[in-house]
């Protein structure tokens, strides 16, 4: 058989060759989003060191544990994310709607610095040191956000161990091309105050999303429905509700640090606290005052709207407040699994970004970053145990194991020299 020739064949050996495969023409370009994602799991997902500060993957989440005042812990961060919060500072800088509202901004921010506390300027200033971002980037970055969020909490004859429980959706609808890329865990471990771990965003410093090595945690909400939205002065929430963690041990002494903080929050919100002895209370708190809500029946919750009479300017309905509000009527004694099953119920496609699972009085966290269309059900829940987020000092631990150890052999008695006086 006679192989056929002729113009036909030579179109097709033309297209061939001319093609990007035989021409080496380049791949489409990379969109920004996709440039962000690959450096985020680059950066995220490596183990890294800076002193005696280290980033690890447990269980599938990015943990970064920074030590020391500001100063040293914005110079970890920064060090260790640089790659990752160099892209992000890039592609928040271009996001902006026009170059006038970019403008805008940036001339805020300064005006925020004098109510923020000094150790957390120290830090934003030594993560500019170490990246080479500006540090006025920084600071409206942390000084900005909408969050639309839903917290959920348990306990007493509500829960199946009278244990108390405390789910949390995170929710925002800024920059959803990269917010669901780049979350993790960061644990701080300051001078002189508890440690505490939040989970979020990288570039993120405040904690929106929380718990400490006490059991108090936290989980915030934003609201538009309160006498006084937001204001041109004051902390950014985020950096009031990390004073929390860093200072108090229970609910008690949280709601006094909140009645008692010198400064106003920038923006209205409520703030769910719960501790590791049963105790749950939702702050409602803004520009305009705050004021607290309590339970007597076991279960509390809270969606993006203001409750009680001191703070809200009207009343707003909510599909989210009234799925919880059907579940703490019924019956039902919640275990972790529940809880996860009425996050689900609550999720907002394309807004949620992570739903987290509190167990305050075992410290343990269950943590699920979602792509912001994929519900809680098809996001693989990790668990972060105490000795994940506050492992004990090498010399701590000797010290603990040598007491158990004497106690141990003195069955409950005192020591023998003391027997012997």
């Amino acid at each position: 058989m006679k192989l056929k020739t002729g113009l036909p064949w030579i179109v097709v050996f033309i297209s061939l060759i001319s093609s990007p495969l035989f021409a080496g023409e380049a791949a489409p370009a990379k969109s920004k989003e996709q440039l962000i994602e690959e450096t985020a799991k680059a950066v995220l997902y490596k183990k890294a060191e800076c002193g005696k500060a280290k980033l690890s993957v447990i269980n599938g989440i990015p943990v970064l544990h920074v030590y020391g005042n500001g100063s040293e812990t914005g110079k970890q961060y920064g060090t260790i994310l640089k790659k990752l919060l160099v892209g992000l500072s890039g592609y928040i800088s271009d996001s902006f709607p026009s170059k006038a509202e970019k403008a805008i901004a940036r001339f805020m921010a300064p005006g925020f610095q004098k109510y923020i506390p000094k150790e957390y300027v120290d830090e934003m200033k030594a993560i500019s040191e170490a990246t080479g971002i500006d540090y006025t980037t920084i600071l409206m970055v942390n000084a900005m956000g909408e969050i639309r969020c839903s917290t959920f909490s348990a306990w007493g004859n509500r829960t199946k161990d009278g244990k108390l429980l405390f789910g949390r959706n995170l929710g925002q609808s800024a920059f959803p091309g990269i917010s669901d890329k780049i979350g993790c865990v960061i644990v701080f471990h300051p001078e002189g105050k508890y440690d505490f771990a939040k989970v979020g965003a990288a570039g993120l410093m405040g904690a929106y999303t929380g718990i400490n090595e006490k059991g108090l945690s936290i989980g915030n909400t934003h609201c538009n429905n309160a006498k006084e939205v937001k204001a041109l002065k004051g902390i950014p929430p985020g950096y009031l509700y990390r004073r929390l963690l860093e200072n108090c041990a229970t609910v008690a002494e949280a709601k006094k640090e909140l009645e008692t903080y010198k400064h106003k929050p920038l923006r209205a919100s409520t703030l769910m606290i719960c501790d590791a002895a049963n105790n749950s209370i939702v702050a409602e708190l803004g520009p305009g005052g705050i004021a607290f809500r309590e339970s007597k029946v076991g279960v509390l919750y809270s969606t993006n709207h203001m409750i009680t009479e001191e703070m809200k300017k009207k009343d707003v309905s909510c599909p989210r407040f009234d799925t919880f509000e059907k579940a703490g009527k019924k019956d039902e004694k919640f275990d972790v699994a529940g809880i996860k099953k009425i996050l689900l119920d609550v999720f907002q496609k394309g807004i949620t970004l992570h739903s987290v699972v509190f167990e305050p009085a075992d410290i343990k966290m269950h943590i699920a970053f979602h792509r912001m269309n994929r519900p809680p059900a098809e996001s693989k829940y990790s668990i972060l145990k105490a000795s994940d987020l506050f492992p004990v000092p090498p010399e701590e631990e000797k010290l603990k194991q040598e007491e158990k150890k004497e106690k141990t052999s003195t069955d409950g008695k005192p020591p023998a020299e003391k027997r012997d006086k």
